[in-house]
């Protein structure tokens, strides 16, 4: 969601947060209750204003509906607050507003009283997009989402799985994921007995082990099945997401003690994660989907089943499951069928469905309508949770990048609810019309731009899509519109992707300065990449990977103007790409370049030379190994700039 102030003047508060030790209250607490206190405080009182969009929706990490009062839903969103309706979807409200983390992992209402809502708060999306919300814990509310009490695990950071015991709201387990960038010891599974008020965690295998699913019988909750997933945070993220310790666990007595049961489950070491479902009837009827490296990346979903309690797995399937298209950390999550345990639902890329156990699968597409009218015609990709109506198993409610689907002919047709002003920006600008229009790439939802006018949920959204992939999204990043001809916008997609367009003649052609080069291969971009219009010239751009590129010609030809600035003088700042640039707008040419570890640059001759800003040894002044988001030089003195940095990572030096 993009929203405005109703005022001219816009005051911005940046909140510098320091590493902070493993097992100590998550500094998002405190940091939350500055900023009410700021806000209380301030003289200027200025008030946001939602203005949209909502026809591309945004991800939806986790779904839930209460099947006692059909027409009552909840959707969390991964960076983007829990809503609830109580209408079908016709009309949704925030109601996490007052809560210090708006990014979720995961929610349960109790099965024995749906009016009990637990959420743990930390997306489990564990993806290298330069950022990642994390979270405060877990949180409880007693009346369906009107109040809300903070009962602790504020340093598990990322949650993947709350479960609640069928008959006892209670009882409640916890998959904690711990830290995503850098060590911690606070993943594994933790249980409460008491509503939260005291926790113990259950199951622990090390720091490198994340806990990612549990799961209870619902014939026997005695009865609990858990999976785990091995990262290696040192490793390239595609090369850190197995390990030997991903595998299933089973617990007999509500918890208190774990075996380990993988007999049948792959034995080579790339095991990546792995989601799980247990049948209602049958407590030794489990199902486990699982990222298997081993097999190639795009080769790696597999289903196994086991009907003897984990004492035994074998695999369902002989055709290969084709959802894991290289990004299957991204997923793994599975459900049965309440009624019928041989029908279960797979979530990846695309969701699929068998109805003989996982012998044969069947991708689900059906026909899709929109609450507002919209581009992306199907349903859309990358499958995050699904809820299946215990009393009608037609019934669905679907999360995903494309936002809250529902179905009630188990996905022959759906009603894509796209009212939630929740999306994800990676970036937005503005144009110089009057009234100026607002343009923003978002997570998966491709680019789109409206005006900076309240948004009414009365009537049809406005926005329109810049542009939409033919899968209807796309992550849009960076758009800049040139401010001498407003018909010419430039956008991006991930990794230095960049086209140019004619939005008169719907138009568009690459720019992106990577097709020029040789050795193009020597080029590496951030995922988001980068660039912008020069203020001193709407002609001549700037782009950034591992070297800053100049065009003087709106981006027909690209020249290289740097040296590799992913190279630092402290090599524990070496990293991948540069992720932020920016030109002085009093003097032409004065640029800089900021890295994800802290690694800061400065040409004051248009790139002919540069020079690195990012250690004082003799003032003991440091920039900390953070990552440089945005870079904003001043408009009122040439020498002065300021920089935005996002902690990804402890330092192994004292630096602030």
């Amino acid at each position: 969601m993009i929203i405005r102030i109703k005022y001219t003047t816009l005051f911005c508060w940046v909140l510098l947060l320091p590493f902070w030790a493993q097992g100590q209250e998550s500094p998002l607490l405190s940091s939350f209750q500055a900023y009410q206190k700021a806000k209380k405080e301030t003289p200027f009182d200025l008030q946001w204003i939602p203005v949209g969009p909502v026809l591309n929706s945004a991800r939806v990490e986790a779904v839930q509906a209460d099947p006692t009062h059909p027409g009552t839903m909840y959707a969390a969103f991964g960076s983007g607050n829990l809503w609830k309706t109580t209408n079908n979807g016709l009309s949704w409200r925030a109601i996490f507003e007052e809560q210090a983390a708006q990014g979720i992992g995961d929610i349960a209402l109790a099965p024995s009283n749906p009016n009990i809502i637990y959420v743990g708060t930390g997306e489990s999306l564990r993806k290298n997009r330069d950022f990642t919300f994390s979270g405060t814990g877990v949180y409880r509310s007693a009346d369906g989402g009107e109040n809300w009490t903070h009962i602790g695990l504020s340093d598990t950071w990322h949650i993947g799985e709350i479960v609640v015991h069928p008959e006892d709201p209670s009882i409640v387990f916890v998959a904690a994921m711990g830290k995503f960038w850098s060590e911690s010891e606070s993943m594994g599974i933790y249980r409460t007995l008491n509503a939260g008020k005291d926790w113990e965690r259950v199951l622990f295998v090390d720091k490198n082990t994340r806990a990612n699913d549990v799961v209870i019988s619902p014939s026997n909750p005695s009865i609990i099945y858990a999976s785990t997933w091995e990262n290696d945070i040192n490793a390239p993220l595609s090369e850190s997401v197995y390990g030997p310790n991903s595998s299933v666990y089973k617990s007999e007595d509500g918890g208190t003690t774990w075996s380990r049961i993988d007999n049948g489950l792959p034995t080579d070491p790339k095991k990546g994660r792995i989601g799980l479902a247990v049948s209602h009837q049958d407590p030794n009827k489990v199902y486990a989907l699982m990222d298997n490296r081993n097999l190639g990346s795009r080769l790696s979903a597999e289903v196994y089943r086991s009907l003897d309690g984990g004492k035994q797995w074998q695999k369902t399937h002989d055709a290969p499951l084709m959802i894991f298209p290289g990004i299957g950390w991204y997923f793994a999550d599975i459900y049965v069928n309440p009624s019928n345990d041989e029908e279960i639902y797979g979530l990846g890329v695309r969701l699929v469905h068998s109805k003989d156990g996982g012998k044969t699968f069947d991708i689900i597409g059906g026909k899709v309508e929109h609450l507002h009218p919209s581009r992306a015609p199907g349903l859309h990709l990358d499958h995050c949770e699904l809820w299946i109506n215990p009393l009608n198993p037609k019934h669905l409610l679907l999360g995903n990048d494309g936002g809250c689907y529902l179905t009630y002919d188990g996905g022959e047709s759906w009603l894509h609810l796209n009212n939630i002003p929740a999306g994800e920006f990676y970036d937005i600008t503005l144009d110089q019309e009057e009234p100026y229009r607002i343009f923003g790439g978002t997570q998966d939802d491709a680019t789109v731009y409206g005006p900076a006018k309240e948004w009414d949920n009365t009537q049809k959204d406005v926005w329109k899509y810049l542009w939409v992939d033919a899968w209807s999204g796309g992550d849009g990043c960076v758009t800049q519109v040139d401010p001498d001809d407003p018909n010419t916008v430039y956008f991006s997609m991930q990794n230095g992707y960049m086209l140019r367009k004619d939005v008169a003649a719907d138009t568009s052609i690459v720019v992106a300065p990577r097709r020029q080069f040789p050795e193009k291969d020597k080029l590496r971009y951030s995922f988001v990449t980068p660039y912008f219009i020069s203020p001193h010239d709407a002609k001549t751009l700037y782009h950034a990977g591992n070297y800053v590129m100049k065009s003087l010609d709106r981006g027909d030809h690209w020249e290289v103007i740097s040296d590799d600035l992913t190279m630092s003088s402290d090599t524990l700042k070496n990293v991948g790409a540069i992720g932020a640039i920016a030109e002085s707008q009093l003097k032409p040419g004065l640029l800089y370049a900021g890295t994800s570890h802290g690694a800061f640059w400065v040409s004051q001759n248009d790139g002919e030379n540069w020079m690195e800003h990012s250690a004082f040894p003799a003032a003991g002044t440091y920039l900390p190994l953070a990552n440089i988001r945005s870079i904003c030089p001043s408009s009122h003195q040439e020498g002065r700039v300021y920089i935005c940095l996002l902690y990804t990572s402890p330092s192994p030096r004292d630096r602030g």
